[in-house]
C-alpha cells in the first residue's frame, strides 16, 4: 500500500465496474500512469500501521464520464457507504482532475452528522485518484452508515448520474455504497442529484486483518478480484398488485406524532390512523398502513416501502424513494410530485408500487401521478389503473410543465392504464425524458390510443413501448 496523501491510490481489486465498462476499456489504454509523491516523515508513520490489505468500493481503472463539472463553486462531495462486518476506516479517496486537483480537506461522519475525523490533501500533480490517510483509524461497526467527504474548493469535480438511480447500489466485498452525496454549505453533504456518483471513496479493512507496514512494490498482496454488484430494491420487473405491494404480518397502533420532525425516525409495523407528514432527513417508514394521506416536505434521505396509503405526495424534496407500497382510495392525485416554484424536487425514485381505485368525486380532476418541478425522476416497475376516466383532463400519468417544469425523467417498464389520457405529457427542460419499455391499456376517456404531448413536444427517447399502435398525437379531444 502506497504512503498518506498520494496521487495514487492503495493496492485495490482489479474488479470491474459494470455501469463504466464501456468508457473504461476506451481510457485504458491512453491513462496516464500516476506516480505516488512522497510524504512527510509523519505521515508516513501513519501510512505504515494501515494494512496491506486495505481496499475501497471503486475501482482502480473507475474514471469519471464527467471528470471535471461546469459548475465552478466551492462544494463537498461525499459518499454514504456501509460495511457487513465491524472493521476499521483508514482513509478517504477521491477522483481528482484539473482545477479540482489543488490542496484540500477531507472528513468522515456518522449516520448523526458528527465528524469523526479529518484529513488533508495536498495539491496533485496529475489527473487520478487522490488517497489520505488518517492520523488514527476510525472504527466501522457494521450495517452502519458513514459518510466519507472531500471539499471541492472551486467545483469543478468529478461526477456520473444515474449511478444510484432506481434503488442501485454498489458493493465489493463487505462494502456497500448506497449513495453519493453534496452540499455547499458547512458539515455533512446529505443531498444527491440523480443519483449521481461522485467518485469518492474509503481505505478500509476488516476487523482482524492486523497491521503491518507498507509493503514494498514486489510483495504488495494481490486481493481477489472481485466484481461489484449493482442491484435494484426488487430485482427483475414484476407487476406491482396487492399480493405484492403493501405491509404484511402483525400491525401495531402508532403512538407517535403525525407530523415527523426528527431526523432518522424510524417507523415500522404500524397502523396509522389519518395523514402522516414527513418533515424531517433520513426517515424511513416500512410494512405499515396510513390510513390517509402520506406526505414528505422539504426534506431528503427518505424511504418509504411495503406501505398503503390512500395518497402520496412529495413537495420540493431530495433523495426520496417510494417502494413496493399500495395507493387506493384517493379522491384526487393517487401521487404527486410538486414543487412551490422555488425549490424542485430532485433525485426521486418511485418503484414497484401499485396506485389504483380512486374514488373522485363528481367532476374533479384527479390523475394517477402528476409531476410539477422535478430534477432527476426515476419511474419504473409500477402499476397506474385508474379504471374509467370521470373527467376528460384526467391521466394515468401527467408530467405536466409547470412550477419549474421537468428535467432527468426516466419513465420505464410501467403498467398505465385507464385516465382521461392514458399518458399526457408536457415539454421537458433538458430534451432527456426517457420513455421506455411501457405498457398502455385500459378505457380512457378519449379512446384506446389517448396517448398525447402539449406545445409539440415529445420524449427524446421512446423505444420499447406497448402503445397498441398509437403515436403520440397534441393533447386536443
Amino acid at each position: 500500500m502506497r504512503s498518506h496523501a498520494t496521487d495514487a491510490r492503495p493496492a485495490r481489486p482489479t474488479m470491474v465496474f459494470a455501469l463504466l465498462a464501456a468508457l473504461v476499456a476506451a481510457v485504458l489504454a491512453v491513462l496516464p500512469h500516476v506516480v505516488a509523491s512522497a510524504a512527510p516523515a509523519a505521515e508516513r508513520k501513519a501510512a505504515n500501521k494501515a494494512p496491506a490489505s486495505s481496499y475501497g468500493i471503486w475501482p482502480t481503472s473507475a474514471v469519471p464520464t464527467e471528470r471535471k463539472s461546469k459548475r465552478a463553486k466551492g462544494v463537498s462531495l461525499g459518499l454514504v457507504f456501509s460495511s457487513a462486518e465491524d472493521g476499521r476506516l483508514y482513509g478517504v479517496q477521491y477522483y481528482a482532475a484539473g482545477a479540482n486537483r489543488r490542496a484540500t480537506t477531507g472528513a468522515v461522519w456518522n449516520a448523526a452528522g458528527r465528524r469523526l475525523a479529518s484529513v488533508t490533501f495536498p495539491k496533485a500533480s496529475r489527473n487520478g485518484w487522490k488517497t489520505a490517510l488518517l492520523s488514527s483509524p476510525v472504527k466501522v461497526r457494521a450495517d452502519k452508515r458513514y459518510t466519507v467527504s472531500y471539499r471541492a474548493p472551486k467545483g469543478r469535480h468529478a461526477k456520473q448520474p444515474k449511478v444510484f438511480g432506481s434503488g442501485k447500489k454498489v458493493s465489493n466485498k463487505h462494502l456497500t455504497a448506497h449513495r453519493g452525496t453534496y452540499t455547499y454549505r458547512a458539515g455533512r453533504p446529505t443531498k444527491s442529484w440523480r443519483g449521481s456518483h461522485y467518485f469518492v471513496d474509503v481505505l478500509f479493512a476488516e476487523k482482524g486483518t492486523g497491521t503491518g507496514t507498507t509493503p514494498t512494490p514486489s510483495t504488495t498482496p494481490t486481493p481477489t478480484t472481485t466484481t461489484p454488484t449493482t442491484t435494484t430494491t426488487s430485482g427483475a420487473c414484476v407487476k406491482p398488485d396487492v399480493s405484492n405491494t403493501g405491509p404484511s404480518g402483525t400491525l401495531t397502533a402508532y403512538a407517535g406524532s403525525s407530523y415527523v420532525t426528527t431526523a432518522g425516525t424510524v417507523i415500522e409495523n404500524k397502523t396509522i390512523n389519518g395523514d402522516l407528514i414527513i418533515a424531517a432527513d433520513n426517515v424511513t417508514l416500512r410494512n405499515s398502513v396510513v390510513t390517509g394521506a402520506l406526505g414528505v416536505t422539504e426534506r431528503s434521505g427518505i424511504r418509504i416501502s411495503n406501505v398503503k396509503m390512500r395518497e402520496f405526495g412529495i413537495s420540493s424534496a431530495t433523495d426520496v424513494v417510494l417502494d413496493r407500497s399500495e395507493i387506493t382510495g384517493s379522491i384526487s392525485d393517487g401521487m404527486h410530485v410538486t414543487s412551490d416554484g422555488n425549490q424542485m424536487n430532485r433525485d426521486i425514485v418511485i418503484t414497484n408500487n401499485l396506485v389504483h381505485n380512486p374514488r373522485p368525486g363528481a367532476g374533479s380532476h384527479y390523475d394517477g401521478l402528476q409531476v410539477r418541478g422535478v430534477n432527476g425522476l426515476d419511474l419504473v416497475c409500477n402499476n397506474f389503473d385508474l379504471g374509467p376516466a370521470q373527467f376528460e383532463y384526467n391521466a394515468a400519468l401527467y408530467l405536466e410543465p409547470a412550477n419549474g417544469g421537468h428535467s432527468g425523467v426516466v419513465v420505464d417498464n410501467n403498467w398505465l392504464s385507464g385516465g382521461g389520457y392514458i399518458f399526457h405529457y408536457g415539454a421537458d427542460n433538458d430534451g432527456a425524458t426517457r420513455l421506455t419499455n411501457n405498457h398502455f391499456g385500459g378505457d380512457p376517456y378519449w379512446g384506446p390510443n389517448a396517448v398525447c404531448h402539449t406545445s409539440g413536444a415529445r420524449p427524446a427517447v421512446q423505444t420499447g413501448n406497448d402503445l397498441r399502435g398509437a403515436a403520440f398525437t397534441p393533447c386536443s379531444p
